[in-house]
């Protein structure tokens, strides 16, 4: 076998391939739910939506077959471009943030009452419309900054986790919950290597936001115990488990460490070679991911992994790339809060605090 017909068997192969070793292939979505995007787990159900174009309808679905058993309209809401779901005690909320093209003036967020959706095939959303407060150009751009797949409730607020086209870094905004005109509030920006699409948290505020590059490579971004004030995570390559060619698209925590995601199907022809991917759900448990973290980190010399970048609190890019951490000087740098952005593999990246007193 040549080279160039090795490398395109191998690429094709890495294109299907989905490992059993984390991730596990949970059920087909219904052909209805080709576009699939938000995802959301409430009282033993599966919940989840088309994104644009689609209707303004709420799927329920059988958590271990994925057949829909229930469809509940909004009966107030359009749907311009569904992106994603989150929940509190009381309320789901649904995200219209889709923004493509950085030019909509219309973004919205509708909130539904819970017994609402749980007693009714039909029911009423309250509406929060808001506007980003750092955004001053709306002129078309197919590298926006502005478009947004991740929500959600965290305290008495709303997050929006940025969807960027343009640096592949994800924006953080804040909203309060009530219905009305609002700003969303930039609070700061995350340097992730990709897109943000979807996601979760669990009672233990361990967030976790899925993504893919502009490979459809997915990947996961892991927070345990977030808060506002550390921005510290792990990222990981899913395509290691999924292969690429996966527009990986909602996420949702099923108890405190199983959660679900989503893909969208994937049609295309790649190398003279049909691809055809269904819209399928997937499940990983959250304690293996960290145990797999856990055994990378372990077994890496840390004095040979990448720093890529070192930004402060403010997220002022301090240094980029040195090749060792021995190479550092860091404790040269004013007293404060720093994160380094390390690479310890093609799989793996932390965002790291450091504390210099």
């Amino acid at each position: 076998m040549n080279k160039r017909l090795f490398l395109i068997v191998f690429f094709i192969g890495f294109l299907f391939a989905e490992s059993q070793e984390l991730v596990t292939k949970k059920f087909n979505l219904p052909s209805e739910l080709n576009e699939n995007s938000g995802l959301l787990f409430f009282d033993g159900k599966l919940i989840t939506h088309n994104d644009s174009g689609g209707q303004p309808i709420l799927y329920q679905l059988n958590n271990t077959t994925g057949t829909i058993e229930r469809r509940v309209r909004i009966s107030n809401a359009f749907n311009i471009d569904w992106e994603d779901l989150a929940q509190d005690e009381d309320y789901i909320y649904i995200s219209d943030s889709g923004n493509n093209r950085g030019n909509r003036t219309n973004l919205k967020i509708y909130k539904i009452s819970k017994k609402d959706f749980l007693d009714n095939e039909t029911v009423i959303a309250k509406t929060i419309f808001y506007k980003y407060d750092n955004q001053k150009n709306y002129m078309r751009s197919s590298k926006t900054n502005f478009d947004a797949e991740a929500l959600i409730s965290f305290e008495d607020k709303l997050l929006i986790f940025s969807k960027n086209r343009g640096n592949n870094k994800t924006n953080i905004y804040q909203l309060d919950k009530n219905p009305g005109t609002q700003t969303a509030k930039y609070l700061y920006t995350l340097d992730i290597d990709g897109q943000v699409t979807g996601g979760t948290k669990n009672k233990q505020n361990d967030l976790v936001l899925s993504g893919y590059t502009s490979s459809l490579s997915p990947f996961m971004l892991v927070f345990r115990g977030f808060d506002l004030k550390d921005r510290s995570f792990v990222r990981i390559d899913f395509s290691q488990f999924l292969g690429v060619a996966n527009q990986v698209e909602g996420i949702t925590f099923v108890n405190d460490s199983i959660l679900n995601f989503s893909r969208e199907r994937f049609k295309k022809k790649i190398a003279g070679f049909s691809l055809n991917k269904p819209a399928t759900v997937f499940e990983f448990n959250l304690n293996d991911l960290e145990n797999l973290i856990s055994e990378t980190l372990n077994n890496e010399d840390f004095d040979n992994s990448l720093i890529t970048r070192i930004t402060d609190e403010k997220g002022k890019t301090i240094l980029k790339r040195k090749d060792t951490i021995n190479s550092l000087k860091i404790k040269k740098f004013p007293s404060g809060i720093y994160y380094s952005k390390i690479k310890y593999n093609d799989q793996i990246t932390t965002n790291r605090k450091m504390i210099i007193d």
